[in-house]
């Protein structure tokens, strides 16, 4: 499973816990409790749809990590035993960041492919 597919099921979770705990502690419409007892159920047993919900929770925590995420990591050619690229001395790169994007859709991740 994905890192952005994790963070989406995590949401989901979190979801299910407060919608639940809402429920028991405050009176709602019918209606509603009909609707999210419908989705109190695994996110891997929900829609593609429904968990378009959730995917945008997680894209949100991925823009926040890689925006915020330092990417101050040397990696040289002698470090390409570790699965690194063979890259030139000078060659900045964020592994972690390449780790993060690798999972999101390229229009969310501002690290693109360049120099990798």
């Amino acid at each position: 499973m994905s890192l952005r597919e994790k963070l989406a099921s995590l949401e989901h979770d979190q979801w299910i816990e407060w919608s639940k705990t809402l429920a028991q502690k405050e009176t709602l419409s019918q209606d509603r409790l009909n609707r999210w007892s419908k989705l109190w159920i695994p996110y891997d047993q929900l829609t593609e749809e429904q968990k378009d919900a959730d995917r945008v929770w997680a894209d949100k925590i991925l823009r926040l990590i890689h925006k915020d995420l330092p990417c101050r990591w040397r990696v040289k050619a002698k470090d390409s035993g570790f699965g690194f690229r063979d890259l030139p001395d000078d060659a900045l790169v964020c592994e972690v960041k390449k780790q993060l994007c690798k999972d999101v859709p390229e229009e969310l991740c501002a690290f693109g492919s360049e120099g990798l």
